[in-house]
């Protein structure tokens, strides 16, 4: 079965999270598709134009390697719905233009990468650590490059560390030093110790020894 998906779809009966194959869902939107194998039940994602060099960008969600608890999530929420709404990003707030094809397909990667991994967390923010990650380099990346999308900026960091065989936190770290981002940390850095004062902090803790 072949569905072009799209945003806010309705439910299939008996079938939660697979949109109706109907005119309206082919025609609302052509850039996300996708098929499910009639026997695997596996999901195959499309991106028109999602790849770097203009080509369609295509992966699989197999459904044997998803983990047990997630299988049952899925029963609940649907598991192409799931995965779509990863993909879902808002217009660049500077330029008003809407997510490149290549932007969705990354969101759509880490979802079906988090699922064939077998993790039994839902959240792939939660399994990749949550705040393992520092938070302030996080937001200062995201304000430089991806419009204050945290997330977005969370799965550049991790695409971009497995790309040059980095851990994410050294990625990161790096990422920190260019000459877009580092004055954002120096700005952030600064305001979360504002009002503060270091000497007087300092003698407070050997007051309490």
């Amino acid at each position: 079965m072949d569905y072009t998906l799209f945003m806010g779809c309705e439910e299939r009966p008996g079938r939660p999270g697979e949109p109706r194959d109907s005119e309206e869902s082919i025609m609302a939107d052509r850039v996300i598709s996708y098929k499910i194998g009639e026997v695997t039940r596996d999901v195959t994602f499309t991106v028109k134009g999602g790849n770097a060099d203009g080509t369609d960008w295509v992966r699989t969600l197999i459904r044997a390697r998803v983990s047990d608890a997630n299988k049952i999530r899925f029963e609940d929420n649907g598991i192409v719905q799931r995965v779509v709404d990863m993909a879902a990003l808002s217009k660049d707030t500077k330029t008003g233009k809407s997510p490149s094809p290549q932007e969705k397909a990354e969101r759509l990667q880490r979802g079906i990468d988090h699922y064939n991994s077998g993790s039994e967390e839902w959240s792939p923010a939660r399994a990749d650590g949550g705040l393992v990650l520092d938070g302030v380099l996080l937001a200062a990346l995201a304000e430089a490059k991806y419009s204050n999308d945290v997330e977005r900026a969370r799965a550049k960091v991790i695409a971009g560390a497995a790309k040059h065989e980095m851990t994410p936190k050294e990625y990161l770290a790096l990422a920190a030093t260019a000459d877009l981002v580092a004055p954002i940390v120096a700005r952030m850095r600064q305001e979360r110790v504002k009002g503060i004062d270091a000497n007087a902090m300092l003698d407070e803790e050997d007051e309490e020894e």
